[in-house]
């Protein structure tokens, strides 16, 4: 079940879904009393030839955005976006951090290079000479105050 609800695809379609909700939503008067969806979708001339009275008052399209379809599919999504977040977030979380600590000052000095952030790889292996680091520690842990130069933040442990 959690893997049907982490699916991107299907988060994206609610939200299409929900949006269309919300515009036919907009689009019908909402709080209006029956005979008012009587005469404004009449069964002997629908609206769009198939939309009537029936329509609105039995799905509840007369009160949209408290209707048990709109509250519905906005708790389908929230519960896709926690799944999709519980089953690929987190783990690319995980998976960056761990191997972040792992990392020598060469290689984070490789991939600021990499992106052309040659002043800000200076930069830093000034500072990490001066604190006299070579890499972080296994298992280390981020405990000393971010250095923010040119627009960036350095994050660094002893």
């Amino acid at each position: 079940m959690l893997q049907i609800l982490s699916n991107l695809s299907l988060a994206i379609g609610e939200m299409f879904l929900i949006a269309f909700l919300m515009g036919l939503g907009t689009f019908i008067d909402q709080g209006e009393s029956p005979d008012h969806y009587f005469q404004k979708c009449p069964e002997d001339h629908p609206v769009l030839r198939f939309f009537t009275w029936r329509w609105v008052l039995d799905l509840g399209f007369d009160h949209m955005f408290s209707s048990p379809i709109f509250l519905g599919m906005l708790a389908l999504l929230g519960a896709s976006l926690m799944a999709y977040t519980y089953t690929t977030q987190i783990p690319l979380i995980k998976e960056f951090s761990e191997s972040l600590l792992r990392a020598s000052i060469e290689d984070v000095g490789t991939l600021l290079m990499g992106a052309g952030h040659e002043e800000q790889h200076v930069f830093l292996i000034s500072i990490m000479e001066q604190a006299k680091l070579s890499s972080l520690p296994e298992g280390g842990k981020c405990f000393m105050e971010p250095l923010y130069h040119d627009g960036e933040y350095i994050i660094l442990s002893k």
